[in-house]
Parts: C-alpha cells; structure tokens; sequence
C-alpha cells in the first residue's frame, strides 16, 4: 500500500513539474496564428506578415490585446525566420497557425510558390489543416486587419471560412489540399478570394488553380 502511495506521489510530482516545465515553454514562444505571404519582384524577396494572439486573453486571464503584425523581408522562410528570432528572444512557433494567406505574386509564379510549398511540406511545425487562401491584393493588407477584428484574424478567417464558405457554397482549401495538388499535375485546388471590407475580412469569390508544368499560368 505505501509502495503504491509513493509511486502515485511520484507521477504526480511528475506531472505538475512537466506542467510547469510546459508553461514555462509556451511563454518562451510566439504563437503565429495568421500569415501573409507577398512577393518583390524587384527586391525578389517574400514579404511575411505575421499576427500573433495574446494568450493571457485567448485563456479567459487578461485583456484582449493586440500585438502588432510584425512585417518582414527575406529570401525564404527560413531566412525570415533567423531574422525574426534576430529581432526577438521567443521562438517562432507555427503549431497553432490558423491560416495562409497567399498574395497573387506568389500564387502567379511557379518557381516563387515553389520555395513556400516545399518549405512548409518539409516542416511538421505547418500542419495539413490550415486554411489556405487568395487575396485579392496583397496578403498584408488581409493579415493587417488583426488589429480590427475580435480576437485574431487567423480564428475570424477561420470561422469565416466554416460558416459563410459553405453557406455561399465555397470551398474550403486547406494546405494539404495545396500541397496535393502541386504534387499531382492532374489535380487543381479551389480556393476562396478575400478581399478587405472596411475593417474586417470578405470572401469575395473563388478560383480554381492548377499547377500542370504545360500552363503558363496557375489560374484555370
């Protein structure tokens, strides 16, 4: 009976010190919970636009404040991520990323998408599930409305996406669906268009895009 006590205090003791040890890492992390992706065609760098949530405020224990959509330049993603953790002493995290917005830059150009698929295919950190989707202008004009909306842009486009996509009948394309899809020359990909509508987000169609090597374009 003590036997059983004392190897029941253990794992609890375990328990509660990987708990803390758990708390202790989500506050050394930033969690991405949207991100835009742009393309320069004259610098021939990605532009990334990256919202974070406060998790004092998505746990019900603060305020619901907003950190500002940080905007950075790079090569790829790797290189944008080194220069992020340059800037900051938390560890860029994507495991709760809720979507991808793409730029038509990125979306227009083979071997510019090309870098991003085959990043985030390689990276467990960019799960299947998140939605994917096509601004009408830039992605940071989407991702910038962070600011705006309650709660984070990356759960209202989310949510936008369950409720009005289906009930105006648009399908929802998820980062798998993508990467599905660049694999296979056959297969295309439906993906809503957003567009700003004053200060909050608008599906404001979709496009049917392929990526057959005989296309000159990725838009059917």
């Amino acid at each position: 009976m003590k036997k059983g006590i004392a190897v029941l205090t253990i794992v609890v003791w375990a328990v509660m010190l990987w708990g803390c040890m758990d708390s202790v890492e989500i506050e050394d992390r930033n969690y991405v919970m949207a991100m835009g992706i742009d393309y320069d065609e004259n610098e021939e760098e990605y532009i990334v636009s990256l919202s974070f949530p406060d998790l004092k405020a998505l746990t019900g224990d603060g305020d619901n404040i907003h950190y500002p959509v940080m905007v950075i330049s790079g090569k790829n993603l790797k290189d944008i991520e080194d220069i992020y953790h340059q800037m900051s002493s938390k560890r860029l995290d994507f495991g709760q990323l809720q979507a991808i917005v793409f730029g038509r830059e990125v979306m227009e150009n083979r071997s510019v998408l090309e870098v991003m698929i085959s990043y985030m295919k390689n990276h467990q950190s960019f799960t299947r599930t998140i939605d994917v989707c096509l601004s009408e202008t830039s992605a940071s004009d989407i991702v910038a409305l962070d600011e705006s909306v309650n709660g984070s842009i990356g759960f209202y486009l989310h949510e936008m996406f369950e409720n009005n996509g289906k009930a105006y009948h648009y399908e929802t394309a998820m980062l798998n669906d993508l990467i599905t899809a660049w694999a296979d020359e056959n297969e295309s990909v439906k993906m809503a268009v957003v567009k700003t509508d004053g200060q909050i987000p608008k599906i404001c169609g979709q496009i049917d895009i392929a990526f057959a090597k005989d296309k000159g374009h990725l838009f059917k």
